[in-house]
């Protein structure tokens, strides 16, 4: 489940917490890398990607896009 939604332009934009994908192993930040690029490149999507308490925060992505 989303972990906050926010109204941008009329749409729904999602910001979901990735706890799998830690920073604290090399594994996980280069997963993480390795989404990003999927999302960025592969898809076309507009997402951004952070760090939160030590795991990944993907933002940007509109809700029905998840489905």
């Amino acid at each position: 489940m989303p972990d906050s939604q926010l109204l941008n332009k009329g749409m729904v934009v999602t910001m979901i917490n990735l706890i799998g994908l830690t920073s604290a192993s090399p594994i996980g930040f280069m997963a993480a890398i390795g989404l990003m690029r999927v999302l960025t490149l592969d898809m076309r999507l507009d997402v951004w990607m952070g760090w939160q308490r030590g795991h990944a925060v993907l933002d940007g992505i509109m809700a029905d896009t998840l489905i």
